[in-house]
């Protein structure tokens, strides 16, 4: 049995939910990033500890981009698909691809030649 997204809203409203909640649930099961042709989706993992030299605290703007992510999903690309699969950490390139934020998650769209390498 398959419920519409708007019958499902209904039923979660009627028992209380948080409305964070709902959503939570209804970009679980409507969201699905497919990328096309050589493109790879990736999660951009953030540095956990920045080393501060002396108490000077750098602004975001100034910062460096991380280059290290995580595959999230493979295009269709055959070739690419051999190179590449969901899971591997990769090294990209700084400023390649476009970047969204999705729930928290850093996610970046970036094409093949963004690779740089397949961190093993």
């Amino acid at each position: 049995m398959t419920l519409k997204a708007g019958t499902l809203k209904k039923c979660l409203l009627k028992k209380n939910f948080s409305i964070e909640f709902i959503k939570k649930i209804m970009m679980e099961e409507d969201m699905k990033l497919k990328p096309i042709d050589d493109r790879v989706v990736i999660e951009v993992k953030e540095e956990m500890a920045e080393k501060n030299v002396g108490g000077i605290i750098i602004p975001d703007t100034a910062k460096e981009k991380p280059q290290i992510a995580e595959i999230i999903a493979v295009g269709t690309d055959e070739e690419l698909q051999e190179l590449v699969k969901v899971g591997d950490k990769i090294l990209f390139s700084k400023y390649g691809g476009d970047e969204f934020d999705i729930e928290g998650k850093k996610i970046k769209i970036i094409s093949r030649s963004d690779i740089l390498a397949v961190i093993e």
